[in-house]
């Protein structure tokens, strides 16, 4: 039915990022049963949808598009991010219904594979064209939360040659990141988020023993404070 409308739906710009975002939302649900061909499929279509809008595209569907470079660009088995990404983006930050206790559960990062990602050039291409196009949204609009986290989202999913590369893109998320925690402390998402990436010490260089046991445990008690706070604050998630 996706396929279908994505199909029919080419000229009506309104009704063709609906359809995007529909089939990404079917993507991400395929992606969390498995369903990896599915899942991959459906963000296909929701692309098929928005390419075809052409250069005259709305910020929100541009946004929707770096949105399905991302999707498109994550590694099997790991949801990080965004719940708002579908949504139009929030000109005056997250309204009062966001201040709520951090969603779902969903796989460690350590669970996922890095480096043995047979797909990583694949993916990393994909995820480099969202960046482009959140750089693109964000000189219009440099402040817009949204655009920040799903920035931040795309840097700490992106996998490069281990080494200074691969720490800079981390290091890139948790600084965004860190700036949406402080712009926006009672959006709990933000908070979840660095928590996790200050977590994902897989991601880490390699170097001395010393000094990676150093790091490592300078970024893991910072994640452990945060996850003490949401704790304490979300008893029973």
């Amino acid at each position: 039915m996706y396929r279908q409308l994505a199909g029919d739906a080419v000229d009506d710009r309104t009704l063709s990022l609906k359809i995007a975002q529909a089939c990404n939302e079917l993507g991400k649900t395929r992606k969390l049963a498995n369903q990896t061909t599915e899942a991959q499929a459906a963000h296909r279509d929701a692309l098929t949808c928005l390419e075809a809008l052409g250069g005259g595209a709305s910020a929100e569907a541009r946004f929707e598009l770096a949105r399905t470079y991302f999707l498109m660009g994550q590694r099997v088995g790991f949801q990080p991010g965004a719940k708002r990404a579908g949504r139009k983006p929030l000109r005056n930050g997250p309204p009062d219904r966001d201040r709520r206790p951090p969603r779902h559960k969903r796989p460690a990062m350590g669970d996922r594979p890095l480096r043995d990602d047979p797909q990583r050039e694949v993916r990393n291409k994909n995820l480099r064209r969202a960046i482009e196009l959140l750089a693109d949204l964000r000189e219009d609009d440099p402040d817009n939360p949204d655009y920040r986290h799903l920035l931040a989202l795309c840097h700490r999913e992106i996998v490069p040659e281990f080494g200074r590369a691969s720490e800079l893109a981390v290091d890139e998320a948790i600084k965004i990141l860190e700036g949406l925690a402080r712009d926006f402390p009672d959006v709990s998402d933000y908070r979840f988020d660095l928590c996790e990436t200050y977590a994902a010490v897989e991601t880490m260089p390699p170097g001395p023993p010393e000094q990676m046991a150093e790091s490592m445990a300078r970024r893991l008690g910072k994640a452990l404070d945060i996850a003490t706070q949401l704790v304490a604050q979300y008893p029973n998630m």
